[in-house]
């Protein structure tokens, strides 16, 4: 019995590894024959290019998924503009790219070259992202000072800041909100105009959020974000001094405030400060990778992604629909 029951135990464990295995099979599962509509592919049809970039984007996984999303974007410009009836899927296709951009400079740019497509940037009198950030300046200038005071541990500040510009919009538009609702609409604001500055929409969200709660909490719970507390006589309680806070240290937003969460706070900050930075420092900032603002030229779009506007046929290299590349017509 005892031989049988060791082959059954190697078995199992054999069993048990086959398993194990099988997802590496499976890695894209997100679309039905993928593999089929990629090769289905002819250089003809710019919107069959952008439906399916816009479904790998948002339905696959794996690192090689936004790659050719990108791609497939591009391509769909490039297609459109070449037909003899071109459906202008330019602006669409710098929108979709802008909400896969890996980083705030290039989203920018994006952004920019989809007005320009538009034609908005050369018609008289038609309004430009600099003419929508330069609107309501006032405003804009004391969402700035609401990242101040939030940075600063003045929490009260920041409710006063928030209130103030959302009961401002809402008298603009004929209403009139007071307290949570004011502070509520200010906070969304404050997510649209960080957006609009370049900062990307998940993280414009989650700023304006942050500064939300913020607006209802006590920073330190000892000082009360004064980041000193009196310093008393022992024999009679007696103010004698101040001292600096035993609990926050003179930082009372350090318990609220985390270091990614600062950073991002300065991060927009500099990006509705300055869209022109005079120093390198806050060039740096606002544009780590240091790269130069290209030019807003369509024709810059394939380059800048890599493209070979020619290459627009699908040719799989590995196990996975995924796998391939681009190559011209034989």
């Amino acid at each position: 019995m005892r031989p049988r029951a060791a082959i059954l135990g190697t078995l199992l464990a054999l069993l048990a590894l086959a398993v194990r295995a099988q997802p590496t099979a499976t890695t894209y599962r997100g679309i039905d024959e993928l593999d089929v509509r990629l090769g289905a592919l002819d250089g003809s049809d710019a919107m069959a290019y952008f439906q399916l970039a816009e479904e790998i984007a948002y339905e696959e996984a794996g690192p090689r998924a936004l790659p050719v999303a990108r791609q497939l974007f591009v391509l769909a410009y490039e297609v459109d503009r070449a037909s003899d009836q071109p459906r202008r899927l330019g602006p669409s296709a710098c929108l979709a790219l802008a909400d896969l951009a890996e980083s705030h400079a290039d989203r920018r740019w994006l952004l920019m070259l989809a007005d320009a497509m538009r034609g908005r940037a050369i018609q008289p009198g038609a309004p430009t992202s600099a003419d929508e950030l330069l609107a309501d300046q006032d405003e804009t200038d004391r969402l700035i000072e609401a990242i101040s005071h939030f940075r600063a541990g003045r929490f009260r500040d920041v409710r006063d800041d928030l209130v103030r510009i959302g009961i401002n919009l809402s008298r603009a538009q004929g209403e009139r909100l007071r307290g949570g609702g004011a502070l509520e609409a200010g906070g969304k604001w404050g997510a649209r105009r960080f957006r609009l500055a370049g900062l990307e929409g998940a993280r414009a969200d989650d700023l304006a959020d942050a500064l939300v709660r913020a607006a209802g909490t006590v920073p330190c719970s000892t000082c009360n974000g004064t980041r000193v507390v009196d310093r008393r006589d022992p024999e009679d309680g007696a103010v004698i001094g101040v001292d600096l806070c035993p609990t926050c240290r003179g930082m009372p937003a350090s318990s609220t405030i985390n270091e990614q969460t600062d950073a991002l706070a300065l991060r927009a900050q500099a990006l509705l400060l300055d869209a022109q930075p005079a120093t390198w420092s806050a060039q740096h900032l606002i544009d780590p990778q240091g790269a130069p603002t290209r030019d807003l030229d369509p024709d810059e779009l394939a380059p800048a992604f890599g493209v070979d506007p020619a290459a627009r046929y699908w040719q799989p290299l590995g196990m996975t629909p995924l796998d391939g590349t681009w190559v011209r017509p034989e």
